[in-house]
């Protein structure tokens, strides 16, 4: 009986190691599985950050195109005012008698205005920006 005593202690003690090296293996294999766990969330958060990064500098960038264009069309459209205005003073000139005129003349001098304003525009809008080469 002391030797089946003996050979049951040595088993117990054998499989009590086999369990306890399975538990610190599993214990290890649960830290590696943690450490690659947070590995692999650190790199989708590095992920989504490149991401987000990316799409705020395509909208950065849309943003500035659009800006861009509006700037364009503002420029375009003070320009083409400039060039009317400067145009619509090459093409009206005043009348001797509406220099500096009488205040008798006033009425006719407005009129007259009025009259190369209608002609200036028409020409102008007819021919879309070209300095009209008429005169009252």
């Amino acid at each position: 009986m002391g030797v089946a005593l003996l050979m049951r202690a040595a088993y117990v003690e054998h499989v009590t190691n086999q369990v306890r090296q399975m538990g610190t293996q599993i214990s290890n294999d649960a830290q590696r599985n943690a450490e690659l766990l947070r590995q692999k969330q650190q790199e989708a958060e590095r992920l989504r950050q490149s991401k987000a990064a990316d799409l705020k500098r395509d909208e950065i960038a849309e943003e500035r195109r659009r800006i861009a264009e509006k700037n364009a069309v503002l420029l375009a459209r003070s320009e083409a005012q400039q060039n009317r205005e400067l145009a619509w003073q090459k093409f009206y000139k005043k009348s001797p008698q509406c220099v500096n005129p009488k205040p008798s003349d006033t009425v006719r001098c407005s009129n007259e205005f009025i009259r190369a304003k209608s002609k200036f525009d028409a020409e102008w809008d007819l021919n879309q920006g070209a300095v009209p080469v008429g005169k009252l």
